[in-house]
C-alpha cells in the first residue's frame, strides 16, 4: 500500500509539472512587467559616467561651405530646430560658435581628448595586456610506496591432554605498491587581457543648456578634414524597481540619443538596464528578470519583442513605460495554440521561452495576451509571427510553411555568459537577438557583431549556398592578440 502510495504522488507530481510546462505564459520571468511613471533626469555627459559600457552613442557629419578663407558655416537639425555652426580658423587657431534659434552663441577652442571619449564604435580597437597569476598545475608520477595490509593468520593453541585448537587473527604488515599519485605545482602564469583602446580625439564642447552637452570631433581622413556632431547627454530614470520587479536597492533606465539627432526614444535609440557597476568594488550584483543587466537594448526590440514602449510627458519630465499585455494581467482564462507541420529540429520560440519539446499533439493551453512567435528550423529561414489572444480569438492556428532553404551561421567557443549577436546586411537593415549560438541566413554580404561586456567583435562574412560558416569567438580574439 505505501509503494502504490507514492507511485500516485509521483502520478500526480509529473501531471501537474506537465500541464505547467504545456502552458504558454505572457512574461515567461517571475511576476509580470507593469505600467509605471517615473522621473527624468537630463545628465551632461555618457562617457564621463557609463564609459565602462561603451555606449553605442553615434555621430553625424557636419559638412561646411566655405564662406572664405577663414571662416567655414553649416547647420543641422538638432531637437526640431536650426544649430549653426561657424568655424574660424585664425593663426592655426581653430573655434568654432555655435548659434541657436533662441539668440544664445556659444564659443569653443579646439582640445584633446584623454582617451575617455570617441565619436564613432568603428573607431576603437582592441589591446591585450600581459598579467600573472599564481596557479596550480597536477601533474601525475608513477612510484612505488609502502602499504599497509592486512592479513588473517592461523594461531594454534595446546591443551593439558595433547589437544590443539585452532583459530585465526588478524595482523597487519608493510607491503610495497606501484601506483599512480597526483604532484601539484605552484607557479606563475602569464594570460592575456584584452581591453577597449580609445584614440585620442580632437574636439569642440558646446553646453546648450545646464545639463545639456553636445560635441564637435575633428577627424583627419586621409588629406581632408571632416567634422561630426555628437549629443553625448544623456538620460536617467530611477524608481523602477516595482515595474521590473528588480531588488528594492534600485534599477536606473539610461537613454542615449545613439543618432545625435537631439530625441532620446526613437527606435534607433539605446537604453541601459543599470543595477550595478562590475569595477566598483561597493557594488554588488542584482539581477534583472528577463534582461541582461548592462546591455544597450534598442529600443525598437523592446517594443517588438517584449512589448515594451518609453514615452516621455509633458515638458520631458516624466517617463512613462507602458507594457502592451498589462490589460491582461490577473486575467486566468486560457486559449488554445495549435502548431502544425513543424519538424523534430525545430524550436518555437514564444516570447522568449523556446516551447517545442513540450508540445503534445501540436497544442498548447496559452494565456490570453499578446505574442511574438519565433520558428527556427535549422538551414531554412526563420518564420515569425504576432498574434493575440483574447475573448474574441481564443484559438489560434499556426499552419507552419517552411521558409526558403539558407545556410546558417555558427557561433563557437562563446567564453561569455550574455552576448548580443547582431546581424547587419547589405542595406544597412540590423537584427539583434540575445545568447543566439546559431542563425539561418540568405545569400549576401554581412557584418556580424558578437556584443558582450562592453566589447564588440566585429566580423564580415559572405553566405553562399551551401556553406554554413563558423565564427570562432575566442579563436578571433587570439587573432587579434596575435596581429598587435
Amino acid at each position: 500500500m505505501r509503494k502504490l502510495f507514492y507511485i500516485l504522488i509521483l502520478v500526480n507530481l509529473f501531471f501537474v509539472l506537465s500541464c505547467g510546462l504545456n502552458q504558454v505564459v505572457r512574461w515567461p520571468d517571475e511576476g509580470e512587467l507593469l505600467n509605471s511613471q517615473s522621473d527624468i533626469i537630463m545628465n551632461n555627459n555618457i562617457f564621463n559616467d557609463y564609459l565602462w559600457t561603451t555606449p553605442p552613442v553615434y555621430s553625424k557629419e557636419i559638412i561646411f561651405s566655405e564662406d572664405n578663407n577663414s571662416k567655414k558655416t553649416a547647420i543641422i537639425n538638432f531637437k526640431g530646430e536650426e544649430l549653426k555652426f561657424e568655424l574660424i580658423s585664425n593663426n592655426g587657431i581653430d573655434i568654432i560658435n555655435l548659434y541657436q534659434e533662441a539668440g544664445s552663441n556659444i564659443s569653443s577652442y579646439i582640445s584633446q581628448s584623454k582617451k575617455n571619449i570617441y565619436y564613432d564604435l568603428n573607431s576603437l580597437s582592441l589591446k591585450y595586456i600581459t598579467r600573472q597569476r599564481w596557479v596550480s598545475r597536477t601533474t601525475f608520477k608513477t612510484e612505488t610506496v609502502p602499504v599497509t595490509r592486512t592479513r588473517s593468520v592461523p594461531y594454534t593453541s595446546f591443551g593439558p591432554n595433547g589437544t590443539s585448537t585452532t583459530s585465526y587473527r588478524t595482523e597487519t604488515y608493510t607491503d610495497w605498491e606501484t601506483r599512480t599519485v597526483p604532484v601539484i605545482d605552484w607557479y606563475w602564469e602569464s594570460y592575456s587581457v584584452p581591453f577597449i583602446d580609445i584614440p585620442v580625439f580632437k574636439y569642440f564642447q558646446f553646453t546648450l543648456s545646464e545639463n545639456e552637452t553636445v560635441l564637435v570631433y575633428e577627424i583627419q581622413d586621409g588629406n581632408s578634414t571632416k567634422y561630426f556632431f555628437q549629443n553625448v547627454s544623456y538620460i536617467v530614470s530611477p524608481g523602477n524597481t516595482e515595474a521590473f520587479k528588480t531588488e528594492d536597492t534600485g534599477l536606473l533606465l539610461v537613454f542615449i540619443d545613439s543618432d545625435s539627432n537631439g530625441y532620446y526614444f526613437d527606435d534607433s535609440d539605446r537604453v541601459l538596464f543599470n543595477t550595478w557597476n562590475p569595477y566598483e568594488e561597493s557594488s554588488q550584483y542584482r539581477e534583472i528578470p528577463g534582461f541582461m543587466n548592462n546591455h544597450w537594448y534598442r529600443i525598437e526590440d523592446l517594443r517588438n519583442e517584449k512589448f515594451i514602449t518609453f514615452k516621455p510627458g509633458l515638458e520631458h519630465s516624466i517617463l512613462n513605460i507602458t507594457n502592451a499585455n498589462h490589460s491582461y494581467i490577473g486575467n486566468e482564462n486560457l486559449g488554445e495554440l495549435e502548431i502544425n507541420n513543424i519538424g523534430d529540429n525545430s524550436s518555437v520560440i514564444i516570447n522568449g521561452t523556446n516551447y517545442h519539446k513540450f508540445l503534445r499533439k501540436n497544442t498548447l493551453d496559452i494565456e490570453y495576451g499578446m505574442y511574438y512567435l519565433r520558428i527556427e528550423n535549422p538551414g531554412y529561414l526563420d518564420y515569425e509571427q504576432y498574434f493575440t489572444i483574447d475573448e474574441n480569438n481564443s484559438d489560434f492556428v499556426i499552419n507552419y510553411i517552411q521558409p526558403e532553404p539558407a545556410s546558417i551561421l555558427e557561433i563557437t567557443n562563446l567564453s561569455v555568459i550574455e552576448w548580443i549577436l547582431i546581424i547587419k546586411d547589405s542595406s544597412g537593415d540590423e537584427r539583434h537577438y540575445s545568447n543566439r549560438k546559431s542563425i539561418s541566413l540568405p545569400e549576401g554580404v554581412y557584418t556580424i557583431i558578437i556584443s558582450s561586456g562592453g566589447f564588440d567583435l566585429e566580423k564580415n562574412i559572405i553566405i553562399e549556398p551551401g556553406i554554413n560558416p563558423i565564427i570562432d569567438y575566442d579563436g578571433e580574439l587570439t587573432n587579434l592578440m596575435n596581429q598587435q
